[in-house]
């Protein structure tokens, strides 16, 4: 998994706080047992949220649809539904992501 991302320009203000929960998210997905497929689908999908909060005015709802799009690769495992790799507390871990990822914003 690798990010492309252009760090010559800033996070815009106001979206720091996600910017970084996307980051941190994609640092803990291998973790937590995310398939490769779902790693490579949430890699684009980040990829996608930090290039918009860059721009000088982000468009909020391809924010939302990306967070929201991640949250969707950490439910299974933080309801029990999916082995949460080797990480012990995973689900834990996984709740704490999706809480940090919907009060980001």
């Amino acid at each position: 998994m690798s990010q492309n991302q252009d760090h010559s320009n800033p996070i815009a203000p106001g979206f720091e706080a996600i910017a970084k929960a996307v980051v941190d998210t994609l640092r803990q997905l291998p973790i937590l047992g995310v398939s490769d497929e779902d790693l490579e689908d949430a890699s684009a999908v980040s990829e996608e949220l930090l290039n918009e909060a860059v721009q000088p005015e982000p468009d909020r709802g391809v924010i939302r649809r990306a967070v929201a799009a991640l949250k969707g690769y950490l439910a299974p495992i933080a309801t029990g539904a999916v082995t949460a790799g080797a990480l012990t507390g995973g689900e834990e871990s996984a709740r704490g992501l999706i809480v940090r990822l919907s009060t980001a914003l």
